[in-house]
């Protein structure tokens, strides 16, 4: 009778615990609005309004992903994850317009995008002039000003959850495809890493593309485990990655178009090679789109070797300055690509930064080289684990690709930024499986009893 009651009792009493966790951030929130009635405009006072509403619509999806998992414990993970990026989205809010006194793109896309939410509503489409990337972005933020009317924290708050959905689908990609992995330890990472939590948290590209990249994440994971509606996933994520920065679309569509051929076939059944060549030949020509539109947004004909390099080298030269600035190690020549690598991936260095932001990012750092090098045993098995599975070789060579690309950088600020674009796929390789106890100790041991 007990081993038969207590599995049924154990889902009810965690969708209860699930329940009372998205309930009482809803109730927070409302504790809120009568807070903020009468206290501030709507400028701020929307925000209040909008984010019980992305509460309600986060709780259904972080209770479906426990029981999928058949985690109970993933809805307390998903749902702190959320918090944490409406606190980073204030955080955030208090730094463009505290700190730098509004001087930053958020401010743009709010000014810019409330216009054309007011040329909506008077009946025309009156698309204001901005550079491609930061067109769609105004765009976009029109149309949501249209519905919801123009909230600059309100802005903020949506965004995040945006990026918190793009951050979520990179859980689901690598549970999908890695089903062998730390799943715990990849979703606090991704959901709790600082610089994920507070960059992609404003009004602006950082959110978005973190969606947008999470979408082509999750379409790769499904390609590559062989399930249903991966090409609608890719060519989203893709489509929305590439109105904003084409130059990392084809980043991801390259190193999955590198790394499709080596899918591993199932074993129940037989090898298909019309099916591959279909799904590379589609590969092939969603690489040459991101290419071209790649080649338009950095001013060039086409990319080959020569205009790459002078590519790389005129961003030194542009990012080079600032408080922030640094001589960058560009990666065009392998001996060059090991600092580039530590570089994109992980400074500053705690002495480099000179700045509140930049120590912070230090940290983080700091952070991921201990995680490392505490997962040492661990890491040792990702060449053998890469070749096994066709998700986590996607997420390395993206990696490279994306060290190579951004090496030319050559300001801290600009660098930690952009590479939340990264840091998701980075994550992969350090949560392989843990290894069993005393697994890592025995060549060590039995070293010395030979010695």
């Amino acid at each position: 009778m007990t081993t038969d009651t207590k599995p049924a009792q154990r889902p009810v009493q965690s969708s209860t615990r699930q329940l009372i966790v998205g309930g009482g951030m809803v109730v927070a929130v409302l504790v809120g609005v009568f807070w903020a009635m009468g206290r501030s405009s709507w400028d701020s006072f929307g925000a209040i309004l909008i984010a019980p509403i992305l509460v309600l619509l986060t709780v259904p999806l972080a209770i479906r992903s426990a029981r999928r998992d058949d985690d109970p414990g993933l809805v307390r993970i998903v749902m702190l994850g959320l918090a944490a990026k409406f606190a980073g989205s204030l955080l955030r809010y208090y730094v463009v317009y505290d700190t730098y006194g509004g001087t930053a793109d958020a401010s743009t896309y709010h000014q810019l995008g409330t216009q054309l939410a007011h040329s909506i509503r008077a009946g025309h489409f009156a698309v204001p002039n901005a550079p491609v990337g930061t067109q769609f972005i105004v765009v976009l933020t029109g149309l949501v000003y249209a519905v919801i009317g123009s909230t600059k924290l309100g802005g903020f708050v949506l965004f995040a959850w945006l990026g918190f959905l793009g951050q979520y689908l990179f859980y689901r990609a690598f549970r999908l495809a890695f089903p062998e992995g730390d799943m715990r330890r990849y979703a606090k990472l991704v959901f709790f890493l600082p610089s994920e939590v507070f960059w992609p948290s404003s009004l602006g590209k950082e959110a978005w593309m973190t969606l947008m990249l999470g979408m082509f994440a999750f379409g790769a994971a499904k390609l590559l485990s062989r399930r249903r509606g991966a090409f609608l996933w890719m060519v989203l994520g893709l489509w929305g990655a590439g109105a904003v920065r084409p130059h990392v679309a084809l980043i991801a569509v390259a190193a999955l178009a590198v790394v499709y051929p080596f899918r591993r076939a199932q074993k129940d059944r037989p090898p298909n090679p019309v099916r591959k060549a279909v799904g590379l030949t589609v590969m092939i020509v969603l690489a040459v789109v991101a290419l071209q539109k790649s080649s338009s947004f950095l001013g060039v004909q086409n990319l080959d070797p020569q205009n790459v390099t002078k590519v790389l080298k005129t961003t030194a030269t542009q990012t080079s300055l600032g408080g922030s600035q640094f001589t960058p190690s560009i990666a065009t020549n392998p001996v060059h690509f090991p600092a580039a690598f530590v570089t994109v991936l992980f400074r500053p260095f705690p002495q480099e930064g000179h700045n509140l932001q930049a120590r912070l990012a230090a940290l983080e750092g700091v952070f991921l080289i201990l995680v490392i090098l505490a997962s040492w045993g661990r890491m040792k098995k990702l060449p053998g684990y890469a070749l096994r599975n066709s998700y986590l070789l996607f997420c390395v060579v993206y990696v490279l690709a994306f060290v190579f690309a951004f090496s030319s950088i050559g300001n801290f600020g600009i660098l930690v930024r952009e590479r939340v674009q990264e840091i998701p796929f980075f994550l992969a390789p350090l949560c392989l499986p843990s290894l069993p106890k005393g697994e890592a100790k025995t060549p060590t041991v039995a070293a010395r009893m030979a010695a």
